[in-house]
């Protein structure tokens, strides 16, 4: 199970953004990366220091420790606001 407390992440375009996602249960521990819309990131947190409109869109966090047929999946989209 994953958690994610935020759903929706508006920044103005400069700005910095962070996301993360947590794992709270799963054993083995599962592996977490992110699918967003410039490609993939691994590890529980994605951190943009200076956000553009390309980086707008869906983050998808995945959880996958290689039991399930299906990785468990928390979403947040990113709004990028233009100055």
């Amino acid at each position: 199970m994953l958690q994610n407390p935020i759903k929706l992440l508006a920044v103005k375009e400069g700005d910095t953004a962070q996301i993360s996602c947590e794992v709270l249960t799963g054993h083995p521990a599962p592996k977490l990366i992110w699918r967003t819309p410039v490609g993939v990131i691994n590890g529980s947190n994605v951190r943009l220091s200076k956000t553009y409109k390309e980086q707008a869109g869906e983050y998808v966090c995945e959880a996958d420790n290689g039991f399930d047929k299906m990785p468990v999946t928390s979403t947040v989209v990113l709004i990028v606001e233009c100055k």
